[in-house]
């Protein structure tokens, strides 16, 4: 146990946090409390709710060292850190940096040997200019810049965060912190900031603020209204605080007064934003933007993003998570010591949409190009790492540094895990040994794969489903621990829907076999819809009477005839508008005249700020057209009619122009919409009635969605309509 433990129970655990970026606000400077150390929530005020922050003093500013007018080669304070503390970091930072000792480190001299003066880019401890000398690789990059890395733009996650951790990692190092100058502990609750309070006993300068909050406390679920946050815990921090009076240097002549809240590149000071809280660092960094959604990029996936789609469509679907700061996991991998980090993307869908070919992943370097992480197939399903896979190459019991795998049921739900954490550390962990190379904290990682909506969706209600979610690990503390955190499990709805017709004699009202008919595509709203207007679709049959559309490499035929007792059910269909014709009547009838339109319509609510997509079918409809006439007067023979008072709640005809519809609305004393998931139509009979040779014109039904309780009645011919709902299986209302 440390002596960090020892001193704080199990406050060893401290978690990932952003030394130093802080997009926020300025605070007005103060030059008589310009001490306190402002910790913000960041995206989430949740975050800092049972922090326990200490801020721990590690260096003085120089009396009258401190510069901040704008120039570059000028801006900039001298430290000091005291020699018994000194002493002690000097290990941690040539641990940190990769070498064996500091002195090997380029501007060493000229930072006045001191490894907070180094680690920060500050000014030598002299006090002299910064005309000459190489700097380190910390945050504030004043003066000459040959070596330095920008933290805000560039080294996010840069080693002055990875010494922080270090800092608490080693005993003597946090003996030594333990013993300085030191603010009270203070208890943050749910607010926007948390204040450590610091006077002039303290002073001002460098100070290391940890979390000292007891390692279950840290992983407790805290209510808040409707919502449960995981509080995870948090990183050290490395925060300079504003300068007093006696810090600030003479003004150089023609300047104005200096700006005591910012120091070069260094964000404002005596301000910080607690980061790597659980789920707070992986999820996209965008309003209105979920971790996985279908690609509409491709004109696939716009066909599909009206939430519908025929059997056979392919949908591509995109992933986007974001990198956490690996820094602890690489400076374990530049010092062979054991680690083990999981970043694992799991993706499953329901039966019926069966995910197809090989993922790609990519992730935009620190150019902002694109670069491809190459992913090896695993035939077999590898299990989260656990402590005793920790290794120095990474976790031992994965395939590779990046890998996948993905398996399908008969029911052709599918699987498919992608593990990247291995590789992520070893390309893009953090800076090692001055190697130049870039951390990526923050970035994007973007995986695409494609999932088609087979067959076996319509023994599955007509919906499916994919659901997404990343497991990564959350303990750079414990570079060995195997514990992961889950992000929230985002998923993406999508629907098909079935016409069913009822052919029957206008004399005797019984069904007729064998009449053929063809569906023709009539709208071409979607100008990415796999399908033409005007096209006839194909269909497989499935059993007597009944049929579906055919894939795309399959080859249907375009004439569908009723079964023995005069009924054709289509299924897997898109929301459009089709054409319905009949093209040859059963033995003794006529051909109606006209065609028929049947338009499928459905509107759909999306709550942009949840993880499903979308939330709710608020609307259902079927309209269709009436151009062919029967009977004296001439009345429509295809048409909704009923008792429109017996109509179940949610559930209205209307007559418009020629055109019936049967549309489900509205919601419930639940709040539940009518229209929502519903499974309990009767099979929806679009009737046909046709005329025997030598009598009237044969008529043509409709689609309807009536309840088991209430007959649809068409005119004259006695024939009805009813209408099937998306999820395809006939029930009696409830």
């Amino acid at each position: 146990m440390t002596m960090f433990s020892r001193s704080f129970g199990k406050a060893g655990a401290i978690l990932a946090l952003t030394a130093l970026i802080a997009p926020i606000c300025a605070l007005p400077a103060s030059a008589d409390e310009p001490y306190d150390i402002v910790i913000h929530a960041g995206s989430d005020t949740n975050a800092l709710r049972g922090r326990r922050l200490t801020a721990y003093k590690l260096a003085d500013y120089m009396d009258g060292t401190y510069v901040s007018i704008g120039d570059e080669n000028l801006d900039g304070v001298a430290v000091r850190t005291p020699g018994p503390l000194r002493a002690t970091l000097n290990p941690v930072l040539a641990k940190t940096t990769g070498v064996s000792d500091v002195s090997e480190l380029p501007g060493w001299d000229a930072s006045g040997k001191d490894p907070i003066g180094w680690m920060g880019g500050f000014r030598q401890a002299d006090g002299s200019d910064q005309s000459s000398g190489d700097f380190g690789l910390g945050w504030n990059v004043s003066g000459p810049r040959q070596t330095g890395l920008s933290s805000p733009d560039k080294a996010y996650a840069g080693t002055v965060r990875e010494f922080a951790d270090n800092i608490v990692a080693d005993d003597s190092a946090m003996d030594a912190v333990l013993s300085q100058p030191h603010s009270e502990q203070v208890v943050c609750d749910g607010s926007e900031t948390c204040t450590i309070p610091l006077d002039a006993e303290q002073g001002s300068g460098i100070y290391l603020v940890i979390d000292t909050e007891d390692d279950a406390a840290w992983n407790e679920s805290v209510e808040d209204g409707e919502s449960t946050y995981v509080t995870g815990s948090s990183q050290p921090m490395i925060v300079p605080t504003k300068p007093d009076d006696r810090d600030i240097a003479p003004l150089v002549a023609g300047t104005e007064l200096m700006d005591r809240t910012a120091l070069g590149t260094l964000t404002r000071l005596g301000e910080a934003t607690i980061k790597n809280v659980t789920d707070q660092e992986v999820l996209p960094d965008c309003e209105d933007c979920l971790p996985k959604q279908r690609d509409e990029r491709e004109d696939a996936g716009k066909d599909a993003a009206d939430n519908a789609s025929d059997v056979g469509d392919v949908i591509p679907y995109v992933v986007r998570y974001r990198i956490p700061d690996l820094s602890a996991y690489r400076n374990a991998l530049d010092n062979s010591r054991p680690w083990t980090y999981t970043y694992r993307v799991e993706d499953s869908t329901s039966a019926g949409l069966r995910i197809i070919g090989a993922p790609k992943a990519t992730i935009g370097d620190a150019d902002g190009q694109a670069v491809e992480i190459p992913l090896t197939a695993s035939e077999q399903s590898v299990p989260i790492p656990s402590d005793e896979h920790a290794d120095v190459d990474g976790q031992s019991n994965e395939p590779a540094d990046a890998w996948y795998h993905l398996s399908t049921e008969d029911d052709d739900s599918s699987a498919l895990t992608i593990g990247i954490g291995r590789w992520l550390v070893k390309n893009y962990g953090d800076l090692a040994a001055n190697d130049g190379k870039k951390t990526l904290y923050g970035h994007t990682v973007e995986i695409t794969y494609s999932a088609q909506l087979t067959e076996r969706v319509l023994d599955a209600g007509n919906t499916a489903s994919n659901r997404n979610r990343l497991v990564y690990s959350n303990r750079p503390d414990d570079v060995t621990d195997g514990r992961t955190w889950t992000t929230p499990e985002v998923t993406v709805k999508q629907w098909t829907y079935d016409i069913d017709l009822g052919k029957r004699s206008n004399v005797s009202r019984e069904g007729l076999a064998s009449a053929a008919f063809t569906l023709t595509v009539d709208d071409a709203m979607n100008d990415a819809d796999r399908k033409e207007n005007g096209q006839r679709l194909g269909f497989v049959k499935i059993s007597d009477g009944v049929y579906r559309e055919a894939k795309p490499d399959e080859s249907g035929t375009e004439r569908v005839i009723t079964g023995r007792n005069g009924n054709l059910r289509l299924r897997g269909l898109d929301i459009g508008a089709y054409l319905l014709r009949e093209v040859e009547p059963p033995s003794g009838h006529r051909l109606p005249t006209e065609e028929e339109k049947i338009t499928i319509s459905a509107v759909f609510e999306d709550d942009t700020t949840d993880y499903v997509t979308p939330d709710v079918q608020t609307e259902l409809a079927m309209s269709i057209t009436q151009n062919n006439r029967i009977g004296f007067p001439k009345r429509a023979a295809f048409a909704f009619q009923t008792d429109e008072a017996r109509l179940p709640a949610g559930l209205a005809l209307t007559h418009t122009d020629g055109t019936q519809t049967a549309r489900w609305s509205g919601q419930d004393e639940s709040g539940a919409y009518y229209a929502d998931d519903k499974t309990d139509w009767l099979p929806a009979e679009l009737t046909l009635l046709n005329q025997q040779e030598g009598g009237m014109l044969a008529s043509t039904g409709v689609l309807a969605f009536v309840p088991a309780s209430i007959a649809l009645v068409l005119l004259l011919a006695g024939g009805f309509l009813l209408v099937r709902s998306k999820r395809g299986a006939c029930h009696r209302i409830r």
